[in-house]
């Protein structure tokens, strides 16, 4: 397989040109890194200003695959379905080099596939939270940042959630084995978004940092207490959809709008979900 490849879309829904790149980045005696990457624009000279979309896999064959997946995306899917904020493309850009250069004597490294896995997952998350917020300002339910954020963190502990539920079934190692390597990546992603200060390499240094991991943990719990008593045959019920798993969900992200009981807020989270359980596919997580 080459290098790179390219690809570039023209007209694509939102009628703007795209260039969409697979590179290798980085190369070992037997391992790869590699990026895909959506410019928006049809020249042949791409910056960092101009990038709009950032996913990382670890060999030739991943990459080649996860090409030909954004390309479809872009042609076919609004942008804010598949785009990306600057910030968090630097925080998946740097979470998937620190994990391809971590030493090998060091302490076990994360399983590539379930890192791919949570940087899918938090795409996913990131993508939800842009379309709901559009959905909220439609109906004039404005956010700040700062809130933003906490929809984003429902988001990530949704889909932990919905993992979690997938791999129970696969004995209690093989579950804390997955759910902890996933719980980490998202957390640590989850992380760069919400502090202005670059994060140390040494994560455990820090007191406030170590504070917001267990936060994070008890947030998590508190969200697999709650979401469990609702059967998993129910998470979604197109034709009678109140009272399900999703539209307590939706009631619970409305909530930070002060308006859990309003039927077009919650409509809105309901929206800005259509089809994400189906592309989180969490059987992924297993895959080797």
């Amino acid at each position: 397989m080459k290098p790179q490849m390219t690809d570039r879309v023209v007209g694509g829904v939102d009628r703007k040109s795209y260039l969409v790149s697979t590179m290798r980045y980085k190369q070992l005696v037997q391992a790869e890194l590699w990026e895909t990457a959506v410019f928006e624009g049809g020249g042949l000279f791409t910056t960092s200003r101009k990038q709009r979309f950032s996913m990382w896999t670890f060999d030739s064959q991943a990459a080649q695959a996860a090409h030909l997946a954004v390309a479809k995306r872009v042609r076919t899917e609004p942008p804010q379905s598949w785009t990306m904020h600057a910030a968090f493309i630097a925080t998946v850009r740097q979470s998937a080099i620190t994990a391809f250069e971590r030493p090998t004597n060091s302490a076990p490294a994360t399983p590539r596939n379930l890192i791919e896995y949570a940087m899918h997952l938090m795409g996913i998350a990131d993508r939800d939270t842009t379309r709901l917020v559009d959905c909220w300002q439609v109906n004039d339910l404005t956010i700040d940042w700062e809130k933003r954020l906490m929809v984003l963190r429902e988001f990530t502990l949704f889909y932990i959630h919905m993992t979690d539920r997938y791999v129970a079934g696969q004995g209690f190692n093989r579950r804390q084995e997955v759910m902890a390597a996933v719980n980490s990546v998202a957390w640590y992603s989850y992380l760069g978004r919400s502090v202005a200060e670059p994060l140390p390499d040494d994560l455990t240094s820090d007191p406030a940092i170590a504070e917001n991991w267990r936060g994070f943990l008890e947030d998590l719990q508190l969200r697999h207490r709650i979401y469990g008593s609702y059967p998993s045959e129910r998470v979604d019920d197109p034709g009678n959809p109140e009272g399900t798993f999703i539209w307590e969900f939706g009631k619970l992200l409305a909530l930070l709008v002060g308006r859990s009981d309003d039927v077009r807020a919650i409509t809105c989270v309901l929206s800005a979900m259509d089809g994400s359980l189906a592309d989180l596919d969490p059987a992924r997580v297993l895959a080797d």
